[in-house]
């Protein structure tokens, strides 16, 4: 439990300290005053969501074996599935 711990303190480390989330963070701070405050507003979306799915990521690989992260992927399509074919068929 610990190890885990361990593990998932260094993966959201690596998410917010990742060379991409890094570039982004540097590319708001330098180009703020030249960004509309629409861009702004979606470059600092865009750095926050690519954080949390690289946290995310790094998070899922830690806690499922390969095995349930397949099945996980799985479930996910299969429900992508049914709602597309729930919402076809209201149409």
């Amino acid at each position: 439990m610990l190890s885990t711990a361990s593990a998932l303190i260094e993966a959201t480390q690596e998410a917010v300290m990742g060379d991409e989330q890094m570039e982004m963070a540097a590319f708001i701070v330098h180009e703020r005053q030249n960004l509309s405050q629409d861009d702004f507003a979606k470059a600092m979306f865009m750095y926050s969501t690519a954080i949390a799915a690289t946290a995310v990521d790094k998070a899922t690989k830690i806690l499922l074996t390969k095995e349930q992260f397949a099945n996980l992927v799985d479930t996910i399509d299969e429900l992508e599935t049914i709602k597309n074919e729930v919402l076809s068929n209201g149409e």
